[in-house]
């Protein structure tokens, strides 16, 4: 008897658990795609202050290591609601090496902004990774949330590189 109640127990616990896993409901996919262009990457274009934790350094191997810099995109897609200014804090190491492609970039703090850096409360960055591929173009694949009004929200978005400084950008838009 306890043996059968014990099975029954563990049955009923993985059962709730494989349950658990399951969303209550299906997420809507929207597809995305746009465009988006830097306006600010200080001190080199625009007029938006740096970030006070940047730095840079140049190693004798070759590598270039920046730290928290800040960059300003405007952005137009086919889904009003990423349509804007989006501020981010990147993060680097390149080889500038004509021989390498090698350059491994990421993201810090990042948010909608106004067209001065300012946080509007509508999309937080929460991941990114970028490199350069084979063909020496930049790609990024970042993971965006909303917050405020667009809440429960969230976006994969996938930037490469056109022509600098624009970037075509296509991803997805979930919405709960």
């Amino acid at each position: 008897m306890k043996k059968n109640l014990r099975f029954t127990m563990i049955v009923l616990a993985i059962l709730a658990l494989l349950l658990s896993t399951f969303p209550a409901s299906a997420a809507e996919v929207i597809p995305i795609e746009g465009y988006c262009e830097i306006i600010a990457f200080p001190p080199w274009i625009g007029d938006i202050a740096q970030s006070p934790y940047y730095r840079y350094w140049f190693k004798e191997d070759g590598m270039e290591h920046w730290r928290n810099q800040a960059i300003l995109n405007t952005c137009d897609f086919n889904d009003d609601r990423l349509d804007g200014y989006f501020y981010v804090l990147d993060s680097w190491n390149t080889n500038p090496n004509e021989n390498s492609n090698y350059d491994a970039r990421e993201f810090g703090k990042g948010y909608m902004s106004d067209e001065n850096g300012n946080d509007l409360g509508l999309w937080d960055l929460v991941g990114g990774k970028s490199w350069t591929d084979s063909a020496g173009v930049w790609v990024s694949d970042q993971v965006w949330i909303g917050r405020g009004v667009y809440k429960n929200l969230s976006v994969r978005l996938t930037w490469t590189s056109v022509v600098w400084p624009i970037y075509y950008v296509e991803g997805e838009l979930l919405v709960p």
